[in-house]
């Protein structure tokens, strides 16, 4: 029943929901299959309701528009104090997912919940390349996550909805970029890819090599009218090299579960 998995918020916004109505669509077999509550968090009125309600079960928001920040701190109080909800799987509205492992999903549930954890990331962490080796042949894991850069990430994530609501209080209305580097509380990380997924938006501009992927995966072409950028092979290996050292640098990870 879908009442037995942590509820999904997709964060969204009326600035954004040209997006936001294509990945919709890219991710309908996801949305479909998802097995718990799915909500969309949108602020402010120029929005097609209606068609967003074809693929979720409820929009939260209010209608006025500010900033990202504000904006999702006004979603998460309507989710906490409206409809009861005290975790979420939480994903931007330009989030792109091709897989989902819910066995693994419903593990991860079931213990953020036990030993009430603040954030989880579903995703692997980019540590060096001994631990990756390792971390796949091994059974799942649950590891507290060592203070470091990106330690609030935005990758998907279980949260705290009030944890989540307090580090958005502390960010101010800031960006996406000044809240992922905040350090408040003990998150932690899964050894395995529970939900494996790409970002269609960087900057405002639709990323060329997503959309590629896309048209090989045999998966819907978004038609979004916004401008496309290039990111280059060398660029995106410069960006990988960084974050594997930096993350060399912060690899020392407790192992909290062992499946």
């Amino acid at each position: 029943m879908k009442s037995q998995f942590i509820p999904l918020l997709i964060c969204s916004s009326e600035n954004t929901f040209d997006v936001f109505r294509e990945t919709l669509r890219i991710n309908k077999s996801f949305l479909t299959n998802y097995p718990g509550p799915i909500y969309v968090g949108i602020n402010g009125q120029i929005f097609d309701s209606k068609y967003v309600l074809k693929y979720v079960d409820f929009i939260v928001g209010r209608p006025n528009t500010s900033n990202w920040n504000s904006e999702l701190i006004d979603q998460l109080k309507i989710l906490k104090h409206d409809f009861s909800v005290d975790h979420i799987v939480m994903l931007l509205d330009d989030f792109i997912i091709y897989h989902c492992d819910y066995s693994l999903l419903r593990v991860a549930s079931e213990f953020f919940i036990k030993y009430n954890l603040s954030s989880l990331r579903l995703t692997i962490l980019p540590d060096h390349l001994i631990r990756l080796i390792v971390d796949y042949f091994s059974p799942f894991r649950i590891y507290t996550l060592p203070i470091s850069p990106y330690y609030s990430s935005l990758q998907p994530s279980i949260w705290s909805v009030s944890h989540l609501i307090n580090l958005l209080e502390i960010n101010n209305q800031g960006t996406i970029w000044s809240f992922e580097h905040l350090i408040l509380g003990k998150h932690h990380a899964c050894s395995k890819k529970v939900i494996a997924n790409d970002h269609l938006i960087e900057k405002g501009n639709v990323r060329l090599h997503i959309l590629s992927k896309l048209i090989s995966k045999n998966l819907y072409y978004p038609n979004i009218r916004r401008p496309v950028i290039v990111e280059s092979v060398l660029r995106q290996l410069l960006v990988r090299i960084k974050i594997l050292f930096t993350a060399f640098r912060f690899s020392s990870l407790r192992n909290v579960y062992h499946g």
